[in-house]
């Protein structure tokens, strides 16, 4: 963690695949995190989401020693690629789920 970082979590990186479904049409859909902390999480997706919305995500790491992360969090920022085909989408955990 940089010096200057005043985030009250520690950012991790962490690459597993994603799913989460999209509310206004209860189809799931996929992606790749990038990193976590206890606050929110950093995916790519194909998916263009609008920030506000909340999803329903789950993180599947592919060590089955680490269970998966189950939340709704809530879009906060998303930057589409040059070409938009992907979307880099900041997430802000609401809810863990069980």
């Amino acid at each position: 963690m940089k010096q200057n970082d005043k985030r009250n979590y520690i950012r991790m990186s962490a690459e597993c695949e994603i799913s989460f479904t999209d509310p206004d049409s209860s189809l799931r859909h996929h992606g790749l995190s990038k990193n976590l902390s206890g606050r929110g999480l950093l995916f790519e997706t194909s998916k263009q989401i609008n920030p506000g919305t909340i999803i329903e995500l789950t993180v599947a790491p592919e060590n089955t020693a680490t269970p998966p992360l189950h939340a709704m969090v809530e879009v906060v920022r998303v930057t589409p690629s040059a070409d938009a085909s992907i979307f880099t989408v900041a997430a802000k955990i609401q809810e863990i789920l069980t």
